[in-house]
């Protein structure tokens, strides 16, 4: 929100929508019950997305540990910033069965507005902080860090520690918070070898060196609208030095068929702007080459259009894959030398992918297809271009772009489905996404637009998606025939909406300019009664699906108020039953 030194009126509207009380029950004697594990005294379910992945042209699972949450706390912070409420701990952790990615738990908490944050698999950095009640959120901070003076040995007994936020939860009775994005508090790399590299040399070790020794497992640098970290969090411990490094062999059965893939993770660790090697963190690879042990030495970075090199930070929740293409000269006869040395007898493809909300990733070679969902389920209800929650993401780094093939029914022998006309429609625009020449991510978002299910059985419907070779990835889409009351507010950015703000400058020129919001909800069909109602100065009503409409302060006078525009129509408050529903008896107007 931005300030104006000339301000002399700052009004205020704080919307009601679809709550008419705002439930605060813990009033300032109350802050920091809680603190005690177990206190709370309303139950809520929360449900974490975590950044699940798909790796290799086959479409392997992940390791199951790298998803497994065994154990989740959750702390509450006065909104805003505000210092430290209560630490509660989750129960009853399941894994969602129609989305692998997501984890659902109960919580006892206690009723109110906060700052909620969940941190999983971080018992042991939780009761090493000794948080306390009113302890500020920098404070806290400070004190959950994370330690690796050593190779992180990631199997079931040393699950990898995730962090999420939201802020300012509504926390009543029953309540339900979804898709709290969860960020691995680690980093990810790979190291595999093309079919070139593979016919001149054999992968046998790797060798990470340099790492944060220490690192905040709250994000100092976090993006909430995109989900993910800009920056490392710089907690000033320092980088492991050179004596100490982390190996990985094929003898130990962590290198199979010349790739490692799950077992490399550190902390997060910056990396210089310029060649900087004492302090630079690098890879070292070793293996045979022309019947001799030889070593190569790899760095983190992309080069520009003026193949100028741009090191990589290396964030948390990124996934680093690097894929050897080809090897140019002899190398080093042993892994000090390497890594001394510059990485030029070695070329490497670097893709540096970020984990947070694209949960599904295949990989072949240097390039890859990442989606924001491998699996929908929708209820009945039609789904169109206004609709929520049947959003497609596809990203790419192929200089092709991708392109939707085909839909299919595996109900029917796989029978294709019609774009154009069946129950689940793409629009021709939306079955392809461009590439980029210089083979950099790009993105699209496209609509997957669906029938209203009438029949009495859940249908179900698989989107081929094809880049380059990545043939056949699958996105399955599963519609069913219940109905999910939901209800949203937003601006048309499609940002949530709290409250709005209306400034008045000096004189008494009125200066506002309208703001608008968007209100949705389902079901949208008959048969289904529902009063979506702004609680401004009067109770102005939608109708059914998604309505927007402009709010505009009145003209400036010494004790404004702001209004919701009325419908033309002389008595808005008079409602007639319509087959969506409740609406008012104009559909022209403001309220459309």
């Amino acid at each position: 929100m931005k300030t104006h030194t000339n301000i002399n009126n700052l009004y205020k509207t704080v919307l009601a929508l679809l709550l008419t009380t705002v439930f605060n029950a813990c009033v300032d004697d109350d802050w920091g019950r809680g603190c005690t594990p177990g206190t709370g005294d309303i139950k809520i379910t929360l449900t974490l997305q975590l950044p699940g992945t798909r790796t290799g042209a086959d479409t392997r699972a992940m390791p199951a540990d790298e998803t497994t949450i065994s154990q989740i706390q959750v702390l509450l912070f006065k909104p805003s910033g505000g210092p430290l409420v209560g630490s509660y701990p989750g129960t009853g952790i399941t894994t969602d069965p129609g989305e692998p990615s997501k984890r659902n738990f109960s919580v006892d908490v206690i009723e109110g507005t906060f700052d909620l944050m969940v941190l999983a698999n971080s018992k042991d950095i939780i009761d090493a902080a000794n948080l306390a009640k009113d302890m500020s959120r920098q404070e806290a901070a400070s004190r959950l860090q994370l330690s690796q003076s050593s190779k992180i040995a990631h199997n079931a007994n040393t699950l990898i520690p995730f962090w999420g936020e939201l802020n300012g939860a509504v926390i009543t009775e029953n309540a339900t918070l979804d898709n709290i994005s969860m960020l691995r508090a680690l980093v990810k790399i790979d190291v595999l070898l093309n079919e070139t590299a593979k016919d001149k040399f054999e992968l046998q070790t790797v060798t990470l060196y340099h790492w944060q020794e220490k690192m905040a497992l709250l994000p100092e640098h976090y993006d909430s609208a995109d989900k993910k970290v800009t920056a490392p969090t710089n907690t000033g411990s320092g980088l492991i030095p050179v004596s100490t490094k982390a190996t990985y062999t094929a003898t130990d059965g962590e290198i199979i068929n010349d790739t490692i893939r799950s077992k490399i993770y550190l902390n997060e660790t910056p990396n210089p702007a310029e060649d900087d090697f004492p302090v630079m963190p690098c890879l070292v690879i070793g293996g045979q080459y022309n019947g001799e042990t030889r070593y190569y030495r790899i760095d983190f970075f992309r080069l520009d259009e003026n193949d100028q090199r741009t090191y990589h930070d290396l964030l948390r929740n990124y996934w680093y894959e690097l894929t050897v293409t080809d090897i140019l000269g002899n190398g080093y006869p042993n892994e000090e030398d390497a890594y001394e040395a510059k990485d030029d007898q070695i070329e490497v493809s670097t893709n540096a992918m970020d984990d947070g909300d694209m949960s599904d990733i295949i990989v072949d070679g240097q390039y890859y297809l990442k989606v924001n969902k491998a699996s929908f389920t929708l209820d009945r209800e039609k789904r169109d271009e206004d609709s929520f929650g049947n959003d497609l993401t596809v990203e790419t780094n192929h200089r092709n772009g991708w392109e939707i093939t085909r839909v299919t029914d595996p109900d029917d022998n796989e029978a294709e489905i019609d774009m154009d006309n069946g129950w689940l429609r793409i629009l021709p625009a939306d079955r392809k996404g461009e590439g980029n020449p210089e083979e950099t991510p790009s993105s699209k978002t496209i609509k997957l637009l669906l029938d209203e299910n009438t029949g009495t059985e859940p249908r179900h419907a698989k989107i081929h998606l094809q880049v380059g070779r990545l043939l056949d990835f699958i996105v399955k889409v599963t519609q069913t025939t219940e109905t999910v009351l939901e209800l949203s507010v937003e601006y048309l950015d499609g940002n949530p909406v709290s409250e709005l703000f209306f400034y008045e400058y000096d004189g008494w020129e009125d200066t506002h300019e309208p703001k608008e919001i968007r209100v949705r909800w389902s079901p949208y069909g008959t048969g289904y009664d529902c009063n979506v109602e702004v609680n401004m100065s009067g109770d102005e009503l939608f109708a059914f699906g998604s309505a927007t409409t402009p709010i505009t302060p009145p003209a400036t006078s010494p004790t404004p108020t702001a209004t919701m525009p009325t419908p033309s129509t002389p008595n808005p408050s008079k409602k007639t039953k319509s087959p969506k529903g409740w609406e008012t008896p104009s559909s022209t107007g403001a309220c459309a």
